[in-house]
């Protein structure tokens, strides 16, 4: 191999250190193609699952804090939110519903509540309240992952002043894809 002279040394180096070449303007815009879709992807998935991850929080907080205003006997009068398939409830019962609907902070029709109490219903015994509530994709993308699940919450406190009265099991009717078979 021959040495280099030095004026084809710096016009070797100009041309590696300066404008691309033909050949190269187009890998740019290639490596581009190729990123995007896996930015946009972890874009979505950021946006799908953060809300549902919101989701999941609300439905836990509210039920708890429904459950928790419950065994206090602090349910409030608030009877008019969309209960479903809950016939012949105490307004004690759908007040408590509502209420914890109300907490919960999300859509009242796509959110069920169960409630479970021993029959004496005296201070001691447990209370459950169990929630539910749908999930979906916002951006589409994730929807085969998301789309038809449920988010589900269980609280089981002890009561400490009674005003509940009717049946000692109240459920609503579950969203299709849900039921209560996971309430105990």
């Amino acid at each position: 191999m021959e040495p280099i002279e030095s004026s084809e040394r710096s016009s070797y180096q100009s041309v590696r250190s300066g404008p691309r070449r033909k050949e190269d303007r187009g890998a740019a815009l290639i490596e581009f193609a190729l990123v995007v879709h896996l930015l946009m992807a972890l874009l979505m998935g950021m946006v799908d699952f953060g809300i549902s991850f919101t989701h999941f929080n609300s439905v836990r907080h509210g039920t708890r804090e429904g459950t928790r205003r419950a065994v206090v006997a602090e349910v409030g009068s608030y009877t008019t939110c969309p209960i479903l398939g809950g016939a012949g409830l105490s307004a004690e019962t759908k007040a408590l519903i509502c209420l914890t609907k109300d907490k919960i902070g999300l859509d009242e029709t796509d959110t069920r509540v169960s409630i479970a109490f021993d029959v004496s219903y005296t201070e001691g015994d447990a209370l459950i309240i169990c929630t539910q509530y749908p999930l979906d994709s916002i951006t589409g993308m994730y929807g085969f992952m998301l789309n038809g699940r449920m988010v589900h919450a269980q609280v089981d406190m002890r009561v400490e002043r009674t005003s509940l009265g009717g049946s000692p099991v109240t459920l609503e009717s579950f969203q299709e894809g849900g039921g209560w078979a996971w309430c105990s």
